[in-house]
């Protein structure tokens, strides 16, 4: 068993460490994605990953259960929502920053669509 609250730090920090070098291999690449460039200031990246370790100060959540032994189903619990994401953007109506709106089928009244 390790210890949870090493594995939350150690956990934040390889994924922040990761979420780095993709973001500076993306700008660095021939056709960079052009919402991180603004990730080509040190100042900025500086400036997200330290507001995000204050954010989680305990690191991040690392939900560690026993070993898989049939890998089938869970490749196949994952292949789901890799093809497609659980909530479609065309259902999302509105966004404020803070809240999303979004349209669904209730089926406890005929399926009528509700926002």
């Amino acid at each position: 068993m390790f210890p949870y609250k090493m594995l939350h730090k150690r956990y934040q920090a390889l994924l922040i460490e990761h979420l780095k070098n993709k973001i500076e291999d993306n700008i660095k690449s021939s056709d960079p994605d052009q919402d991180l460039l603004v990730f080509s200031d040190s100042a900025v990246v500086k400036a997200f990953f330290d507001d995000l370790k204050q954010e989680y100060k305990k690191g991040f959540f690392v939900h560690v259960t026993e070993e898989r032994q049939d890998l089938q189903l869970t490749a196949g619990y994952i292949g789901r929502y890799a093809r497609r994401p659980p909530l479609s953007e065309v259902r999302i109506k509105d966004y404020t920053g803070e809240y999303v709106t979004f349209e669904f089928k209730d089926y406890r009244n005929n399926g009528s669509k509700v926002l």
